[in-house]
């Protein structure tokens, strides 16, 4: 695989959160070469627009491309082109989130058999609020209330980790478990104000861990992510005091309110 980098010198510098930018662009990077395989071109390319104080950056591929009815969906969340077990689709509804955020915006321009370009454009000059320490705000930190404690127990690794990025984004601090042994493990030596927890997990399930809870952490306001688990599964964690459910796909928005619900009393 070839690579074309062109970084213009006159890019002034920017006042983002480095680490979610970066989590952008590796999330286009490896799309690109997932795309292409072991064949063909990435191209990247950034520069400046004085007249409208901004910086674009541009991603190219030379890969298979997106299909057109595809292309209008590319980010909504859990959509994806990859096939089952590459990845959940949410990436893209994240990296979208992100740019937003700081007040940018990303595009996507596809053909057949050509390749994909996606565009970011950022502001540089961009106001920031100033806290009581003294610390600027980058946009991202402005959308922050107070940190709300999660524990987030699901074997999808992938998607808890995006699921992790996108609340942490959102000013909740995340921990994750891969399973429901480590869930209980976690909950039994720290205080959550939320837990968020698939149904269907190896070694312990999700309706096993909330029998459990009965008699060590009652009352802990929880939201159940699942996309197999039966309606009598759903009937038997609301019997343990399930708060909500939400059944995958959902849409980002409707996990943020999800969480803000069960988090607000705590």
């Amino acid at each position: 695989m070839a690579q074309v980098i062109d970084i213009s010198p006159d890019i002034p510098d920017l006042h983002v959160d480095g680490r979610q930018i970066e989590q952008v662009l590796v999330n286009l990077f490896v799309n690109g070469i997932q795309a292409m395989g072991d064949q063909g071109t990435l191209t990247i390319k950034a520069s400046y627009q004085a007249s409208s104080d901004r910086v674009t950056i541009q991603i190219s591929d030379t890969g298979p491309g997106i299909a057109g009815p595809d292309l209008p969906k590319i980010f909504d969340p859990f959509f994806t082109t990859k096939r089952e077990g590459e990845g959940t689709g949410l990436g893209l509804a994240v990296s979208q989130r992100i740019i937003q955020a700081h007040r940018g915006h990303i595009g996507v321009t596809s053909h057949l058999r050509q390749g994909t370009t996606f565009t970011l454009t950022l502001p540089c000059g961009v106001e920031h609020e100033i806290s009581a320490h003294g610390r600027e705000k980058t946009p991202a930190m402005m959308l922050r209330q107070t940190r709300k404690h999660i524990l987030l127990v699901d074997d999808e690794r992938s998607l808890s980790d995006l699921i992790r990025d996108f609340l942490v984004h959102a000013g909740y601090e995340v921990d994750q478990a891969i399973d429901g042994v480590e869930g209980l493990a976690m909950l039994s030596s720290s205080v959550y104000d939320g837990l968020i927890m698939d149904i269907r997990m190896p070694r312990k399930d999700g309706l096993e861990v909330l029998a459990e809870l009965q008699d060590t952490t009652p009352g802990i306001p929880t939201l159940v992510i699942t996309g197999l688990a039966t309606n009598e599964e759903i009937d038997q964690a609301k019997l343990y005091g399930v708060t909500r459910v939400l059944r995958k796909p959902f849409q980002l928005d409707d996990l943020l309110h999800a969480v803000r619900e069960i988090t607000k009393s705590t």
